[in-house]
């Protein structure tokens, strides 16, 4: 994504990832990482990116912004059909599922879901 849809997705997204709210934030990245890493230690064989890397990503998004574990497929699959878009240079898919995404996180946001799940760390979409 380029200017200037990519300038209004920064001005949305970048409060919220103060070094403040980051160093707040990493505990629990580590509890994740450290959940994941125990389930998969009584296997064999792992396929790191989808057994890991991408459940990972999915589950630190989702803690951050409050959402519930029942979140974690609707945004995998948010983020490969995202992938898809832009290996396709497909920009006007690319877009879409920015916007969709940005909806799905208004939408929580103006329920209560961020501020009650996740107090002090909840994204503030009016942050300047």
């Amino acid at each position: 994504m380029d200017p200037p849809e990519h300038t209004e997705f920064r001005g949305i997204v970048e409060p919220y990832f103060r070094p403040e709210r980051m160093e707040a934030f990493e505990p629990q990245c580590r509890k994740i990482a450290a959940n994941l890493v125990q389930s998969l230690l009584e296997r064999d064989k792992v396929e790191f990116i989808s057994e890991f890397a991408q459940e990972f990503a999915v589950r630190v998004q989702c803690t951050f912004l409050g959402w519930p574990a029942d979140m974690y497929e609707p945004l995998r699959l948010w983020a490969l059909k995202n992938q898809q878009a832009t290996l396709a240079e497909d920009r006007a898919a690319t877009i879409k599922r920015f916007w969709i995404r940005l909806r799905i996180l208004k939408s929580r946001f103006w329920r209560g879901s961020l501020l009650t799940k996740n107090p002090g760390m909840s994204p503030n979409l009016n942050a300047g």
